[in-house]
């Protein structure tokens, strides 16, 4: 085996068993607002909503909203009470 397959091997096995103690993501692991995070499958593929659309509350780049604990709140999260519109 010539000295550069034997190196491009070691590479391969050191990848593979750096990949396998990865833990997997979530998901929606950037914690997106947009509703592409919402389906089953990503890419979203066509009719992934199933039988119901979601209920759009809120711009999909709306971060840090007053009185969430979270700096990011999905479009189908509704508005707080006293939370400002679009």
């Amino acid at each position: 085996m010539g000295c550069a397959l034997r190196e491009a091997r070691k590479r391969t096995i050191a990848a593979a068993g750096a990949e396998a103690g990865r833990k997997k993501a979530g998901q929606n692991p950037w914690k997106a607002n947009s509703l592409e995070w919402l389906t089953s499958t990503v890419p979203p593929e066509h009719g992934n909503f199933g039988e119901r659309l979601p209920v759009v509350h809120r711009w999909p780049y709306d971060y840090s909203k007053p009185g969430h604990e979270e700096d990011f709140v999905p479009q189908s999260i509704p508005r707080l009470k006293d939370e400002l519109g679009h």
